[in-house]
């Protein structure tokens, strides 16, 4: 076996964190934002553990002012710890489920609203993605020259970035707005 030396950071927290929600322990951590490079403390309430594209992320929510659910990377993650408190949850794994039942990847679009989207590629491609879908919602056909793709989604940046990555054989179908921004 050849297995990528490619390996996503902070790992070593899981364990911790499986325990305290199994617990439901309020934790603390240190938060390293990628857009300002700023680091700050986090107080929350741990949910579940969701993984997407090869890395690992905490869903919980904030203690003190519910603000709905967030995703927390573990490779932005440091000095985990027991706040000294629990909680009760104020979400279940089917809303969990549900969040991100929408998306591609982690990160949402709450202004955007779920939406049918039809691309197209060459056949190339559409070997790939018949073999790795983009989406559990998807659903493909055989069209001349190629396949045409279906999904019911929120058009997030993730999402876009995903589709680009084939952009040499992409044709965006519908919706018009990501025709445009495309």
């Amino acid at each position: 076996f050849l297995i990528s030396d490619r390996k996503p950071l902070g790992l070593n927290q899981i364990n911790d964190v499986v325990s305290h929600i199994n617990n439901k322990h309020v934790i603390q951590f240190s938060y390293s934002k990628y857009d300002t490079n700023e680091t700050e403390v986090r107080v929350i309430e741990p949910l579940a553990i969701k993984e997407s594209k090869e890395r690992w992320y905490i869903i919980g929510n904030n203690h003190k002012s519910d603000n709905g659910l967030r995703a927390f990377g573990f490779d932005r993650i440091s000095a985990v710890t027991y706040f000294g408190i629990n909680f009760s949850p104020k979400y279940s794994i089917d809303e969990i489920k549900m969040k991100y039942d929408s998306l591609f990847a982690m990160f949402d679009a709450e202004d955007r609203e779920v939406e049918e989207i039809v691309l197209e590629f060459d056949q190339r491609d559409g070997n790939y993605i018949n073999s790795f879908p983009i989406h559990h919602s998807q659903i493909i056909e055989n069209i001349k020259n190629g396949v045409r793709v279906t999904l019911k989604l929120k058009t997030t940046p993730d999402f876009i970035m995903e589709i680009m990555s084939r952009a040499w054989s992409l044709k965006v179908i519908k919706p018009v707005s990501l025709q445009l921004e495309i």
